[in-house]
């Protein structure tokens, strides 16, 4: 911990005062002496990866505008409302503190309290950590305890089961609506769904059946879920809804014409219209959700993730990833923070690949993206190396822990997978007829 400089100042009246009240007596406390706020800059953590032959140290990143700390006045406790992965290193955090009154801190729980510089001073959380606010009669006080709350352990492992019987044998777009997998496939120049029931305890498939929307061409590959239902564009490039829930029969909700869908989440789809990352959560009003670097969006298919920030579960990450001809080494990401409130949502953003960010994901072919166990997961041919990211898409490391891809994925050469998240498991399914299932067991 750096080392906490007393105040230099204090005006001579309170400074006998304050010095009485940093001894551990119980004092009563005071109304005007409180911590009303607590938050923590980003925290930085030197990781290392390894293959079989080599290793690098990186440095992860966790925001500390995802951190959110509840400040119990009862029980005068401060603490993450949720644990932050178990290698995050806590042992220099940097917090601000909004207080009323006069703070300071003590270390490992005893000795005395000593001044603290709110937004400067870094914090050795893996100790006990104590603020003390002192009212400014220089008699009152409150003393919290600040936690730093970690996952005990990395061990689980990614167990995998493999079935057979998948039917779409051509390339395929997967979709899941809670627990029922929607893939998608062009059969014989006919665009058809097959259904299967994630929860079920083996997987069976519906009959292909052909898509419907009165003389349109659906186009089976930008099939997206928003709220529930099902979109895609036809040929001429109006938006199409899937009309129940067999995702068959198909109606149109807009005559606008775009020329992608790109994403959805909680809020808004998102569509390009040539000169714009359209959004709307209607399909009657469309404002801009971005307009730079549209050069570099991802072509079709995209692979799309959306999950609730930590701090407030009404807004959303959401990531788009996918390939793009003006980056042949490295896969495109974007990237934005989503809301109802137009105001509060950020324009999606490129993450553009810098000197400062060496890890990108690698430009694979069937290139495949979910958010799982609290992190984005990402592969693609040939299906040797799991990829995953725990800052939102901006770095991605091969994971060499027990989180692997299925080994016999690998072995396949010529097939097309997808992918989906539904029942709480990873779903990967294979032109070759073959689906794994995988889910996070603990090992301990």
């Amino acid at each position: 911990m750096r080392h906490f400089l007393c105040t230099i100042l204090l005006a001579a009246v309170t400074a006998i005062t304050i010095t009485s009240c940093l001894k551990d007596d119980n004092v009563s406390t005071a109304p005007q002496c409180a911590i009303t706020s607590f938050t923590v800059a980003d925290i930085k953590t030197q990781r290392t990866t390894s293959s079989d032959s080599t290793s690098s140290t990186y440095t992860a990143t966790i925001s500390g505008s995802e951190i959110y700390f509840n400040i119990d006045q009862i029980n005068n406790r401060i603490y993450t409302v949720d644990s932050l992965p178990e290698w995050v290193n806590i042992s220099r955090v940097v917090p601000t503190v909004k207080y009323s009154g006069y703070i300071f801190v003590r270390l490992g729980g005893e000795g005395l309290f000593t001044s603290f510089n709110s937004g400067k001073d870094s914090i050795d959380f893996t100790q006990k950590v104590e603020f003390r606010v002192v009212a400014t009669d220089g008699e009152s006080y409150k003393t919290y305890t600040a936690v730093i709350n970690k996952a005990e352990n990395n061990s689980d492992t990614l167990i995998w089961n493999q079935e057979t019987g998948f039917p779409a044998r051509n390339p395929h777009r997967t979709v899941a609506i809670d627990n029922t997998i929607y893939v998608f496939e062009q059969t014989e120049g006919q665009p058809v769904v097959y259904t299967a029931d994630a929860a079920a305890e083996s997987t069976t498939w519906s009959a292909a059946t052909a898509l419907s929307g009165s003389t349109a061409t659906l186009d089976y590959s930008q099939v997206t879920l928003f709220q529930g239902n099902l979109y895609t564009l036809s040929a001429d490039g109006n938006i199409y809804r899937a009309a129940d829930a067999t995702g068959a029969n198909w109606e149109k909700v807009s005559d606008l014409t775009f020329t992608q869908l790109l994403a959805a989440d909680n809020n808004f789809i998102y569509a390009l219209d040539g000169t714009g990352i359209m959004q709307t959560s209607d399909f009657s009003t469309w404002t801009l959700a971005g307009k730079s670097n549209l050069q570099m969006l991802p072509q079709s298919p995209v692979s799309c993730a959306t999950y609730s920030l930590r701090t407030n579960a009404t807004m959303q990450h959401t990531i788009m990833m996918g390939l793009s001809s003006n980056n042949a080494d490295n896969a495109v990401v974007w990237y934005r923070i989503s809301s109802k409130e137009e105001k509060s949502a950020q324009q999606f953003s490129y993450i553009a690949i810098t000197n400062d960010n060496s890890y990108p994901m690698p430009a694979l072919n069937n290139l495949q993206m979910v958010h799982y166990d609290g992190a984005l997961l990402a592969w693609g041919e040939p299906y040797s190396t799991l990829y995953r990211s725990e800052d939102n898409g901006i770095t991605w490391h091969e994971v060499t822990s027990r989180m692997q891809l299925p080994e016999d994925l690998a072995s396949e050469t010529t097939q097309y997978t997808s992918s989906v998240v539904a029942a709480g498991k990873i779903w990967i399914m294979s032109t070759t007829g073959t689906v794994w299932n995988g889910e996070i067991q603990n090992q301990k």
